[in-house]
């Protein structure tokens, strides 16, 4: 059975490289073998018994109590072990064997009962200053070492049905957590939150109890991260608190006439006005502000990031940061030579995010009509030019299902394909990245949704109509299977991230292509039938194509001049 030790849980300081030392430690001691990860769990579940004092502390089994007794470091001896085990515990960046989450899971399962009766405990009892050494940014106390507990429903599960489960069962000790200890400003607590079965009840009434409280100051807690994923620009359409956020904030402020207005003002703040970047002041504060990001992304490159609760690599996190910098620097140069710009910018930008993303739209909403009306006076303006925006002429208006004369979409996709991108006589070419800027029903991002069909491009495609006089330019057509080294017009631009190589394939040809054969007076050839998207074979179809003429050719023929 795997023990977790590590010299480095002693030494003096305790920082983001002690804990990768530590990490690398335990990384040597479990292996890559997945079958020692019973000893793990059971490390942690004798941790939190010590913190609680239910059993005495660890003796030297394979954790490191035997090191404490001749150490130097700070305050009781069990406490600070305990607190420096659950903070490094709470990261999967030490498990490196094949299959690790899945393992994890597994023993966490096992656990899971006792586990979670054990941080309930933690929730009960007195918080207390356990190290005076913790992690900078950290105040070393019970409550980080409950949090740490509950961080293992975020690091030690996977996406499948088990580990919703897991987290779901955990969601339920999340708003005692941040009620009891409302110092914590962990995103990732906050996101096993969003696993919550009642999501909307949970959170709303967590957010009303927090920011109804007279004593409550706006920056602390992890509350602006769910206002970043409620209303602000990278909210993932999918995600829980964008997705209920409406309902989630209906909850927050079905009492609002009876706030008092600073707290409406503070709610407003991390939940509207600072997600959509219009928090704005004098161009003396907002230079500060710049500067003050400036030296913020600095030090954080300076300092690393090697954390424990880091979600993403330590290259991805410098990359973003130094995004960031580049971005206070642009801003703080633009506040400098053109200050009276910011402002219409910032409405701007805003507004074109409300015109797409509809749940953020219905918040703000929401927020806005709970305000008094010179607080709600920037958002309206917000809100009323994203109106003007869904007003604005596209340069790609969606079709009428009525201009289609096709009856098979896959010959008209590629008789668009021959029309507009290679004769280009069918006009505008689309262009999916324009389009998604300009489309308003919903916020299509390329980034995450250009691995499937978009349906929207599909549907402009199927749609299209194409006057009778460019039908008949039309000679030869095309299925495209990638064998040129790419697909190409429409399907590229349906499936930005199409990939023949991992599977991928054009869009099939049916015997309904047979009625279609009459819009194409000239059509002599069509390359590519013997594609495997096409079985069963278009018989129908083939007959049709031979009893008028019409050769067909394998795609590898037309290409290389062999089959």
């Amino acid at each position: 059975m795997v023990l977790l030790t590590s010299k480095h849980l002693v030494d003096s300081d305790f920082n983001s490289a002690t804990v990768q030392l530590i990490h690398a430690d335990w990384a040597k001691c479990i292996g890559r073998d997945v079958s020692d990860y019973e000893g793990m769990f059971q490390d942690h579940l004798v941790n939190l018994r010590a913190v609680l004092g239910s059993e005495p502390a660890p003796r030297p089994r394979g954790l490191f109590n035997r090191l404490f007794g001749s150490s130097n470091v700070d305050g009781n001896s069990t406490d600070v072990s305990v607190y420096r085990f659950a903070i490094c515990f709470a990261s999967g960046k030490y498990l490196t064997g094949h299959g690790a989450r899945q393992a994890t899971q597994q023993q966490l399962n096992l656990i899971h009962a006792e586990h979670l009766k054990l941080i309930r405990a933690l929730l009960d009892v007195p918080d207390r200053v356990m190290t005076n050494t913790p992690l900078p940014g950290a105040k070393g106390t019970l409550g980080e070492v409950a949090g740490a507990a509950l961080l293992s429903y975020f690091h030690h599960t996977d996406f499948g049905p088990q580990g919703r489960r897991l987290r779901a069962e955990a969601a339920h000790l999340v708003p005692k957590l941040l009620r009891r200890f409302a110092y914590l400003d962990s995103n990732l607590i906050v996101s096993i939150l969003g696993d919550h079965p009642s999501l909307v009840d949970e959170a709303g009434s967590l957010i009303q109890d927090i920011f109804r409280d007279p004593g409550h100051d706006p920056e602390r807690g992890p509350y602006g991260w769910i206002g970043q994923n409620m209303t602000g620009f990278y909210a993932l359409r999918e995600d829980p608190f964008q997705k209920y956020g409406p309902k989630i904030m209906a909850h927050v402020l079905a009492d609002a006439a009876v706030w008092p207005r600073e707290n409406l003002s503070n709610l407003a703040r991390v939940f509207a006005f600072d997600p959509l970047d219009l928090t704005i002041g004098t161009a003396e504060e907002e230079a500060q502000k710049a500067l003050d990001g400036i030296a913020r992304e600095e030090a954080r490159i300076a300092e690393g990031f090697d954390g424990p609760d880091n979600s993403i690599s330590p290259q991805q996190a410098e990359q973003f940061s130094r995004e960031r910098l580049k971005a206070a620097k642009a801003r703080l140069k633009q506040i400098e030579t053109g200050f009276d710009s910011v402002r219409a910018e910032h409405f701007t930008a805003a507004a074109k995010h409300l015109a797409k993303a509809n749940g953020a739209r219905k918040t703000v909403e929401i927020i806005a009509r709970a305000l008094p009306v010179d607080l709600a006076a920037p958002l309206k303006e917000a809100l009323a030019k994203a109106d003007a925006i869904k007003m604005q002429p596209v340069a790609f208006p969606m079709p009428k299902a009525s201009d289609n004369r096709f009856k098979d979409i896959g010959l008209k996709f590629m008789v668009i394909d021959e029309l507009m991108y290679v004769q280009k006589r069918l006009l505008p070419l689309f262009d999916i990245r324009q389009f998604a800027e300009e489309w308003t029903k919903r916020e299509i991002s390329i980034e995450d949704d250009g691995y499937d069909v978009i349906p929207e491009a599909m549907t402009y495609f199927k749609n299209l109509a194409i006057p009778g006089e460019l039908l008949s330019h039309v000679e030869v057509l095309t299925q495209k299977s990638g064998l040129d080294g790419g697909g190409g017009g429409v399907i590229e631009q349906m499936v930005p991230f199409w990939d023949p190589g991992g599977g991928d394939g054009p869009v099939p040809v049916t015997n309904k292509a047979a009625v279609d054969l009459d819009l194409l007076p000239n059509l002599t050839c069509i390359v590519g039938l013997e594609h495997e998207v096409n079985e069963p074979k278009p018989r129908k179809l083939l007959q049709e194509l031979e009893k008028r003429g019409i050769n067909t050719i394998p795609e590898s023929l037309a290409i290389w001049g062999k089959d």
